[in-house]
């Protein structure tokens, strides 16, 4: 003979077992909602921010190169006589920097391409990291480093509306009130147009506009 234990269950515990109410599954939904529009948008300003850094750091190297090659051939041009405005340098179809410098990263899918502009009257250049990839659209702008060691951004105001014209024009006097705690230091051989002229801009101060490393 077999026998069947009965257990009794009381209202509470089935009240207890009962899943959870559409507006406990909805209050749920809306915390995580709210804490992806925080989180999401941050994390994509910080992935950016890294890619800024690593085309930040290549345009150093590539202002070293710079200096090398004006050490070597006494100017900053491919061929001698280009005067009047900085025209992108190159040599026949490839640019004049070096193939390791010519975008960020330096391999793989490119964030940022990098071109040198320059003149020989007088002697000048300025390095510019253009967007492209998955930084085609980001609010800094092309980066660029002149021979004096000046970070700088280049932006297109005009296509962006007229909240980007708004933070542009704010990022712009930023920069006026940090090159002017920054004036000019001639080289000792008074040689205006040498890298170490004027005194980089600190990352820590230009972060302070808004786009760490470029204002």
């Amino acid at each position: 003979m077999t026998f069947i234990a009965m257990t009794h269950l009381s209202p509470g515990s089935l009240h207890s077992r009962r899943g959870f109410t559409l507006i406990e599954v909805m209050v749920v939904v809306a915390i995580v909602a709210i804490l992806a529009a925080i989180a999401l948008p941050n994390y994509q300003e910080h992935v950016r921010r890294s890619k800024r850094a690593e085309a930040q750091g290549i345009l150093m190297e590539a202002a070293q190169f710079m200096q090398r090659y004006y050490s070597a051939n006494d100017r900053y041009t491919a061929a001698a006589g280009d005067a009047g405005e900085e025209t992108e340098q190159k040599k026949g179809a490839e640019s004049l920097l070096p193939k390791a410098l010519q975008q960020s990263p330096k391999s793989g899918a490119a964030n940022y391409t990098i071109a040198v502009f320059a003149r020989d009257t007088p002697p000048s250049y300025i390095l510019k990291a253009t967007r492209t990839g998955s930084m085609t659209g980001d609010r800094c702008g092309t980066l660029t480093l002149s021979g004096l060691g000046v970070k700088d951004m280049d932006r297109e105001p005009a296509a962006q509306g007229l909240a980007a014209v708004t933070e542009v024009r704010h990022c712009q006097l930023h920069h006026r009130r940090l090159r002017a705690r920054h004036p000019t230091q001639l080289h000792p051989q008074g040689h205006p147009h040498r890298q170490h002229d004027r005194r980089p801009l600190r990352h820590a101060d230009v972060e302070r506009a808004g786009c760490e490393g470029h204002g």
